[in-house]
């Protein structure tokens, strides 16, 4: 098994109002045991998320809490 194999994922983020936003959803992902990057740009609203497949899987990422009511961060798969 290559340890080093990565996939990234492109995510759809609304709810991110500001850089404060921005920074609390990539500390959210970024906590994600096996998720190596994430660049989140606030005015697409997109998170390229960088993973490692044998570890975390893209629906982890989206089960997090903080897109999760009460949050009012939601997210979704863009594009693999």
């Amino acid at each position: 098994m290559n340890e080093n194999h990565r996939e990234s994922v492109m995510l759809r983020v609304s709810g991110m109002t500001c850089q404060d936003c921005v920074m609390h959803v990539k500390k959210a992902i970024l906590s994600l045991d096996g998720v190596t990057d994430a660049k989140v740009d606030l005015k697409t609203g997109d998170a390229n998320v960088v993973y490692e497949p044998e570890r975390v899987k893209p629906d982890d990422i989206l089960a997090l809490r903080i897109f999760r009511p009460p949050s009012h961060y939601s997210a979704s798969i863009k594009e693999r």
